[in-house]
């Protein structure tokens, strides 16, 4: 019998965590899968706990790197290997639940690409969840019409589902050729490879349920932690959602609002991070990297078409397009107190 989902695991470093990703995985009720994890040259003992999960499941194959080149090539070294219809992608330190490959296959219908939700798991300092939150498609739905397939992009990005691989299933042969690998981008190299391979989706399938469950440890974590070149960043992330829409004729209404809404949303996350004790700025020099972003062409673009939704989002554009250095630092500041509160009032509020 043929393989009908291939599991990219990359796993760098990751002892502690890899063990109740993979029992995860050998619990699914759906039981046609193959199980690809890539040791990506890990100095603790995470290749022997692969090892050991080998033996007990013929469906675990280790892929060992001896050098660490970072997820995006953890991830294409797996896809490689992939022997399976579709490709699904789980970081060694998450969890699925049983039924989530399941229900994801079976809605399948053939189509290029499926995307479901999944739950954001944050965790206080005893590993214990503290806050969770559950993002999902609210519907279940398959596009084929080229318009419907794009449009469907913003959409997925306005409720925060559409820059991860991890919600998602890839059919292995539309995967392999659109000819689009993970690049090496810190932060957004799911999102990258989305974008790229979007255009050339044929068929979507949207399944209504969560089933991933997205760890967040700490307030270390990638997602909060000083990035000098942040900024860069999320503007490269804009101009490839817009350039996907402007290519397409479609950069325009509740599309154009919702990335443009996204855009102030990640530039704001941008003044937050700034205040990490990492930076070093002084009040003045975050002040003026807030000028900076805040007179930068794409920001003044989000500025004139924006429309918040949700609440937060409508408060965050507000301020926003104050326009105000100060006022956009003390809402920063404000922010960064909330996500660094032991009580996770920020994660709470989302």
């Amino acid at each position: 019998m043929s393989i009908a989902v291939s599991v990219i695991v990359p796993a760098y470093n990751a002892e502690k965590t890899v063990g109740k990703t993979l029992d995860s995985l050998l619990n699914q009720t759906f039981k046609n899968i193959e199980i690809l994890v890539v040791d990506d040259g890990s100095k603790d003992a995470t290749r022997q706990v692969i090892t050991e999960y080998t033996k007990k499941d013929s469906r675990i194959h280790l892929l060992p790197k001896d050098v660490n080149e970072g997820l995006s090539a953890a991830r294409n070294t797996g896809a490689a290997h992939a022997q399976g219809a579709y490709i699904g992608f789980v970081d060694s330190d998450d969890w699925c639940e049983p039924d989530m490959f399941e229900k994801m296959y079976s809605a399948s219908e053939e189509a290029d690409v499926v995307v479901s939700g999944f739950f954001h798991d944050s965790l206080d300092d005893d590993g214990n969840l503290a806050v969770q939150t559950i993002d999902k498609t609210g519907t279940n739905a398959v596009a084929s019409n080229r318009k419907d397939i794009i449009l469907w992009a913003a959409k997925l990005d306005g409720i925060r589902l559409f820059a991860f691989t991890c919600n998602k299933l890839y059919k292995t042969k539309f995967y392999k050729d659109c000819g689009v690998a993970f690049e090496h981008q810190t932060l957004i190299e799911d999102y990258m490879f989305n974008c790229k391979i979007w255009g050339n989706i044929q068929k979507l399938s949207i399944v209504d349920g969560a089933y991933y469950h997205y760890i967040k440890f700490s307030k270390e974590a990638l997602t909060q932690k000083f990035l000098p070149d942040y900024f860069e960043i999320i503007n490269k992330r804009y101009v490839l959602m817009r350039d996907l829409f402007e290519k397409e004729g479609l950069f325009s209404g509740e599309s154009r609002e919702i990335i443009c809404s996204m855009h102030i949303k990640h530039v704001l996350a941008g003044m937050v991070r700034n205040f990490n004790k990492q930076s070093n700025y002084s009040t003045a020099q975050q002040k003026a990297k807030i000028k900076e972003m805040l007179d930068d062409s794409n920001c003044r673009q989000a500025m004139q078409y924006a429309v918040g939704k949700r609440k937060q989002e409508k408060v965050s554009n507000f301020i926003f397009k104050t326009k105000s250095v100060l006022l956009n630092y003390l809402f920063a500041k404000i922010i960064f107190k909330m996500q660094n509160s032991k009580n996770k009032l920020f994660d709470k509020l989302k």
